[in-house]
């Protein structure tokens, strides 16, 4: 069964490389260059996997988190943090509101992947 994944990210190159490194391991992805795009994309189709950037034009990466911990539609759905955000207290941040992955820019498919498989994976 593919998973859908939300991809959250306000770069077209980064949102194109992201998008094509899972969809092509599988998975339906539905692309959002801010927050605004991605709570529209919610209505699309059940998310199972969120994968977001920090920086976005219209919102803080931390408060879209948070607005999708509050979501009923999105509330226990896991969320790998990308970005270009390297420092500690950002990672450390990241993981106490409660991110899953938090994978720094520029990324690695095979350990976005490998963090995809993790948490929502691919059944046949």
């Amino acid at each position: 069964m593919a998973r859908n994944v939300l991809v959250v990210e306000d770069s077209p190159t980064e949102l194109a490389l992201v998008s094509d490194c899972l969809r092509n391991a599988g998975y339906h992805v539905f692309p959002a260059a801010d927050g605004a795009s991605a709570q529209a994309q919610l209505n699309v189709a059940p998310i199972d996997l969120i994968v977001l950037d920090l920086i976005l034009p219209d919102i803080n990466g931390y408060d879209l988190f948070r607005a999708f911990q509050r979501d009923e539609r999105t509330k226990a759905t896991p969320v790998v943090m990308l970005t270009q955000r390297v420092s500690m207290p950002e990672e450390y941040y990241g993981r106490t509101l409660g991110a899953a992955a938090y994978l720094k820019k520029p990324f690695r498919p095979d350990v976005l992947l490998s963090e995809a498989a993790r948490l929502a994976p691919l059944t046949p």
